[in-house]
């Protein structure tokens, strides 16, 4: 099993060496692919790093500061937030995708401004609750979102990070739970 590692994270390391020469279309189809990641997770752990993606908020495909979040939901003059949690294999694009009517459409025509979280599938759910703990607070903790709620909708692995982010707040006696309304 060890040799098997061993040469796995030995083609692992070629690989990212003929990447350093690939154009960066190349980097992000392989890099920053939900799917990978989902499916190899922590094998590489230490070894070799399988995806780049980092946690962040998402606005037109793009990773976004809070701040721009809070302003296209001002400009969207939406009353209610609702945070999107995607679960394994998912990213953002679970919830704009075409066909049928999207999700987002349905949220937006009820009042909701949805915000889009990306996480890394691949590392552990402790860490991406950690990262999203960060994330959240920051946004809750603006201004213009001061005593309001923020809906959640989430399952999967999502959900489970985000189950994780609201244990991680109350060992850690945050407020970060005080702005969700837990319903079923």
């Amino acid at each position: 099993m060890t040799d098997a590692l061993i040469s796995t994270s030995n083609a692992m390391q070629i690989v990212l060496d003929a990447l350093e020469n690939a154009d960066e279309v190349v980097k992000r189809t392989l890099f920053e692919n939900i799917p990978v990641s989902s499916i190899v997770g922590e094998s590489f752990a230490g070894v070799v790093t399988t995806s780049q993606i980092q946690a962040s908020f998402r606005l037109k495909g793009k990773d976004a500061e809070y701040q721009e979040i809070l302003m296209d939901w001002k400009n969207s003059k939406l009353p209610y937030v609702i945070l999107c949690i995607p679960g394994l294999f998912c990213d953002e694009g679970l919830w704009n995708t075409n066909g049928e009517i999207p999700l987002s459409e349905t949220m937006k025509e009820c009042g909701y401004y949805p915000v889009y979280l990306r996480f890394n599938p691949g590392i552990h759910l402790s860490t991406n609750a950690k990262k999203m703990l960060d994330l959240v607070e920051n946004l809750l903790n603006s201004p213009e979102l001061e005593n309001r709620t923020l809906d959640v909708i989430s399952y999967s692995q999502g959900g489970l990070i985000f189950r994780s982010a609201l244990y991680q707040s109350k060992q850690n006696g945050s407020q970060f739970s005080k702005g969700f309304v837990m319903r079923l």
